[in-house]
């Protein structure tokens, strides 16, 4: 008998033994309950994530009181039973189509509209992934890590039935990893899905008929596609637009009818089209300030001239031009007076484009800072919607847990805190799921029976710090040494000499988990993955540390406002850098120091001269690196613009700087760069 033969058996077994306590008579509420509870964590053991669902589903069914539920639980759960001791699946039905008695979750209307919004930017996300590299095995890799992204939202907000969805998606699509040769159907499988994706967002119960029909038609060999209800009224022609008459499940626009409090939710992209038009102010006002130099050059270019003609004119007057034809003297005096005009006329083009400059500026730095205004949002918004996930996450693995919330007032720009919002859900999923034990495992180790889980926020000067700490088990750093021996990532004797901050940072590495089987909350290795990735792209740093008193902590680094940072200007062999100011520490002479690596050798561009200036950059928890350049600029606040994939990944860069010139200089990750420099100074 296979594992999951032996598992299945077990399972029904279990079912049977517990049926058998209330089947005899009618059951109470209570132990009725108490049977979906152990089933659950029973069915996600044995990998049957549909029914796990499923007796999530009945669970809530019976706390809500519907009708009829009791006598529909027991039933369906002996039909599950026999199946499993047939040898065949719980249900009669395979991915995609859901169960039979699988119903669409129902999100919180307050929570349901930020809901969609922010799961549509992941499907715009994956519309990017598919047109960026159809078939290409790494493109294929960031579709899945969307698809992983949008299975952890949806948990967040209870929406079960999708996260089942993305679950069995993401199962699917890490199939070349195995089997490069079926990226090019993945790929398409994955585009066709993001219909279906779109469908179970907007119209969940249209979306259910949809794919439990085209099983249907694929079993009975029809393919003619099933009706759809509609709330529009229909124009007699087909308008060409998918799901043209779908219906929404948005809020009724009644609601927020007559609020004098309501606010307009404008979108981020919006919002970011207006902030570029801002740029090109900024641009255009730095290339009248070109023109004001040039201005100001051609008058001296004029003084010069005129003073030569002068002093021409006067020696010619006093007689040692006398043998010249007296037109001469004329046409000096001509082009003394043109001269005049022009240095009149370049005088006042400077003088207005200087104004015209000045006042752009100011422009631009009062609506940028209007702007900035109406993107802020403060934590406690996001802080509240990761407790209202942390809930969820641990009543759906049976465990208990009490969220602690400090320094939410603090305001961050709107999109960094969106943004902000998949990697923190990770982090508090992943504290659930590897962390905090279950409330029999806590009280045997004399802990209270919930577990802890604390976001704080700290503020530090134009950064921000996010610290995310549990309570819980802690990591199994030898788990973690074996996990990577076991997945090819280390061999046996490096993996022997890792210290606790090695061990610790093979967490943040792809497809790494302590887990040996996956479940809908964990066990791909991709959450710390993905949460470092996004963390990285808003320009900021997160580091891993275990708790003295048990338990671990993660701390997330960032600017306050998306793509604006103080950065100093630094010269490394004619190539000219921007670090965030943050990060910088003194500056020295390389005479007074002699541990100076040069900036270009940590790039990989090899330097071989000796720097003439150096920097320290300061990271926390670690000690200060000094760093060789040939000279320093001015500190200055820069607009910092996303890189494309493959020039990020190029070196250790947050982004790029566009100079009114049309100069792109980049600037640098100092964490990235102190590990390299680390690596090269060993």
């Amino acid at each position: 008998m296979t594992p999951s033969a032996e598992l299945d058996a077990l399972l029904a077994q279990e079912i049977d033994r517990r049926l058998g306590v209330v089947g005899a008579s009618t059951p109470t509420l209570d132990a009725l309950r108490t049977v979906l509870h152990v089933l659950k964590g029973s069915a996600s053991m044995a990998g049957h994530h549909d029914l796990t669902l499923l007796v999530t589903q009945l669970s809530q069914r019976l706390r809500a009181g519907e009708e009829g539920v009791e006598a529909f639980s027991i039933r369906l759960l002996r039909e599950v039973s026999q199946r499993l001791k047939d040898g065949r699946s719980p249900f009669d039905s395979t991915w995609p189509e859901p169960p039979e008695a699988l119903k669409p979750s129902l999100v919180p209307p307050d929570l349901r509209g930020e809901y969609l919004m922010t799961m549509r930017d992941r499907l715009r996300d994956l519309q990017e992934v598919i047109s960026g590299g159809f078939g290409d095995l790494e493109q294929l890799a960031n579709g899945t890590r969307v698809i992983h992204s949008m299975k952890a939202l949806a948990a967040s907000v209870g929406d079960d039935t999708t996260a089942w969805y993305c679950h069995n998606l993401e199962a699917k699509l890490r199939k070349p990893r195995e089997n490069p040769g079926i990226a090019m159907r993945l790929f398409g499988e994955l585009a066709s899905q993001r219909a279906t994706l779109l469908r179970l967002l907007e119209s969940p119960d249209e979306a259910f008929a949809m794919l439990r029909a085209h099983r249907t038609s694929f079993r009975n060999r029809r393919t003619t596609p099933p009706p759809f209800r509609s709330n529009e009224p229909s124009t007699g022609r087909n308008t060409g637009v998918p799901f043209a008459n779908r219906s929404s499940t948005l809020p009724p626009s009644e609601e927020v009818e007559g609020d004098p409090d309501a606010t307009l939710r404008i979108p981020t992209a919006a919002l970011d089209q207006l902030f570029d038009h801002v740029e090109r102010i900024d641009i255009t006002s730095d290339k009248l300030f070109e023109t004001t130099g040039e201005a100001r050059n051609l008058a001296r270019k004029l003084a010069d001239l005129r003073h030569h003609l002068t002093e021409t004119q006067r020696l010619l007057s006093s007689g040692d031009g006398a043998s010249e034809p007296p037109r001469v003297f004329e046409q000096l005096a001509s082009a003394i007076t043109t001269l005049n005009g022009s240095l009149a006329l370049v005088d006042r083009v400077e003088q207005d484009c200087r104004a015209s400059a000045e006042l752009l500026r100011t422009e631009w730095y009062e609506t940028r800072r209007s702007l900035g205004r109406l993107r802020r949002t403060t934590l406690t918004k996001i802080f509240a919607r990761c407790e209202r996930a942390a809930y969820v996450f641990a009543e759906s693995e049976g465990k208990r847990v009490d969220v602690e919330i400090l320094g939410g007032e603090w305001s961050i720009d709107r999109t960094l805190g969106e943004r902000l919002l998949e990697p923190l859900l990770q982090i508090a999923k992943n504290a659930i799921s590897h962390g905090i034990e279950s409330p029999e495992q806590r009280l045997m180790q004399g802990k209270p029976g919930t577990g802890k889980l604390r976001f704080v926020a700290e503020r530090h000067g134009e950064w921000i710090r996010l610290i995310i700490e549990d309570d819980g088990a802690g990591v199994d750093l030898e788990r973690v040494r074996c996990r990577a021996v076991e997945q090819g990532l280390l061999m046996e004797d490096e993996a022997r000499i890792l210290g606790e901050n090695e061990l610790l940072s093979l967490l943040f590495v792809p497809g790494l988990s302590t887990r040996s089987q996956a479940s809908i909350m964990a066990g791909r290795g991709i959450g710390l993955d993905l949460s470092q990735d996004v963390v990285r792209r808003l320009g900021g740093g997160i580091r891993f540390s275990v708790r003295e008193q048990g338990g671990v902590r993660i701390t997330l680094e960032l600017p306050q406002e998306l793509g604006l940072m103080d950065v100093v200007w630094v010269l490394a062999d004619s190539r000219r850098f921007a670090i965030p100011v943050t990060f910088t520490g003194a500056v020295y002479s390389t005479d007074q120091r002699s541990d100076v690596l040069p900036l270009l050798r940590c790039l990989g561009k090899g330097d071989s001269k000796r720097s003439r200036l150096a920097i320290d950059v300061v990271i926390p928890g670690l000690r200060p690196l000094t760093l060789g350049i040939d000279d320093l600029g001015e500190c200055e606040e820069v607009t910092v613009r996303p890189l494309p994939t493959r020039l990020a990944k190029a070196g250790p860069y947050l982004g790029a700087v566009l100079s009114g010139d049309g100069r792109l200089d980049l600037v640098l990750d100092a964490p990235l760069v102190a590990a390299r420099a680390w690596i090269h100074a060993a």
